[in-house]
């Protein structure tokens, strides 16, 4: 028997093992309780998530949720889309009718329930006390409900409920996606902005006239980008870039390489505001992340900066 073959046998054999179960226990009476991963989400202020060789924090920096992202031996700074957190915060709070699978250990593998099989979710006070950990496992095929467990109890149990959405360890979905972190800076406007500067092939900085700026103030901070990466610059040129002082103080510079393919890789530098708190200045500091734009998109901005 190939090692191919070894590998289709057992991953059917989990299978079958999951469907015989789930007939098992189509065939008794369920106990039903109600409960939610989480008793309140603003008492949570670190999040941390963990598959296979993937580690997610997400952390609450007060008016914005930071994250760090270890996978593939690299580790990304990000600043994160803050309603989607708040949607996966609540989510967690949220009741749901919790389906009792069994009170045995050995259901654990059936289930994708042990610590190296299973999606690990840890909910973090501002103490860094734990208030909940969670471990999902498989999505039973018969009713769409995912087999979880905590760390409290060795019972495990089926749930329908919308935090399936959000068991991901992906930049793209937990990144902001404006190119100025809307998160960070709040909504940019023409009346949060102090000034706005721009330089072209790494000259000199010029700043943008009177005339033009609120045109341009409420525009930029619009443009979205489709992923961000871990940066990766390799000595190319800047073809462009944006200076941008909001109204606390906060620094913005945004600065545009081409690609290989023709889109556009853009450096994102954070100088928070003096004002700011201290974890606020270190997590900015480590942010080391490009977003990645069309070229449509860099010349729509060019042209809104360039021939204004």
């Amino acid at each position: 028997m190939t090692k191919t073959t070894k590998t289709l046998s057992i991953i059917l054999l989990s299978l079958i093992a999951l469907f015989a179960f789930s007939f098992v226990l189509s065939g008794k009476k369920t106990e039903v309780i109600q409960a939610s991963f989480i008793n309140n989400s603003k008492n949570v202020s670190v999040v941390k998530m963990s598959y296979e060789n993937s580690f997610l924090t997400l952390t609450n920096y007060g008016d914005f949720w930071g994250a760090e992202l270890n996978s593939n031996s690299t580790t990304l700074f990000f600043p994160c889309d803050t309603q989607v957190v708040e949607n996966f915060l609540k989510a967690s709070a949220l009741k749901n009718n919790l389906y009792k699978v069994s009170d045995n250990l050995k259901q654990w593998e059936v289930l994708g329930l042990t610590e190296n099989e299973s999606f690990s979710v840890q909910y973090f006070d501002e103490n860094s006390n734990v208030l909940s950990s969670i471990f999902f496992g498989k999505i039973n095929p018969s009713s769409d409900r995912i087999s979880f467990r905590t760390n409290k109890s060795i019972s495990s149990y089926q749930v329908d409920s919308d935090i399936l959405n959000y068991l991901k360890i992906e930049s793209k979905f937990w990144a902001d996606p404006y190119l100025v972190p809307r998160s960070v800076s709040g909504v940019l406007s023409s009346n949060l902005i102090q000034s706005i500067s721009y330089s072209v092939e790494e000259k000199p900085f010029t700043q943008v006239s009177k005339s033009n700026f609120a045109q341009i103030a409420n525009k930029i901070g619009e443009y979205r980008h489709s992923n961000i990466a871990l940066e990766i610059i390799e000595s190319k040129p800047c073809r462009f870039a944006i200076q941008i002082e909001d109204g606390i103080g906060n620094i913005y510079v945004l600065r545009f390489y081409e690609n290989t393919d023709s889109s556009f890789i853009v450096k994102n530098t954070i100088t928070p505001s003096s004002t700011r708190d201290s974890d606020v200045k270190s997590f900015c500091k480590k942010i080391n992340y490009v977003s990645v734009i069309s070229s449509w998109t860099f010349n729509q901005i060019t042209s809104l900066v360039l021939d204004n």
